[in-house]
């Protein structure tokens, strides 16, 4: 867990003061976005999925697992324009709140926000066109008679 701890203050501290220069929209459009801003936003809306049910069912340690593995596809986010960022930022932090409410009080307050992420709590939803992947890759194994 200190590895993770680790990994938030550096992401975080990275992006120091963001919600004081930059907006995050509630949801982009796939079509606009680079190659890594489409991954990672997809990535953050599959977590918020996943987590709201696991949440849901007491199911911590896949919460934290999910997170863990968001926080590894947000090392690309240095990639990404300020509005990404931030709304990558903001729903990680939303999600952290009900396991470490302290650390994503102090991810908030990194971010640059001027209220408490408690103050008016807000659980994001999840872009359902996010979760829509564009390609699929189905494996088919065929059989073959032994020729006699």
């Amino acid at each position: 867990m200190d590895r993770f701890v680790q990994k938030v203050y550096v992401l975080f501290n990275s992006n120091k003061g963001l919600a004081k220069n930059s907006n995050a929209k509630n949801k982009y459009d796939l079509d606009k976005l680079s190659d890594t801003e489409k991954s990672i936003y997809r990535k953050v809306n599959e977590s918020i999925a996943k987590i709201e049910v696991e949440l849901e069912y007491f199911r911590f340690n896949t919460t934290v697992a999910a997170l863990m593995e968001l926080i590894n596809t947000l090392k690309e986010l240095d990639k990404c324009s300020d509005e990404i960022k931030l709304y990558s930022l903001e729903r990680f932090a939303a999600m952290l709140a009900p396991l470490a409410p302290h650390l994503a009080e102090e991810c908030w307050d990194i971010l640059g926000r001027e209220n408490s992420i408690f103050q008016n709590p807000n659980w994001y939803e999840a872009d359902e066109s996010a979760l829509v992947q564009d390609t699929v890759t189905i494996i088919v194994q065929v059989k073959r008679k032994d020729q006699s």
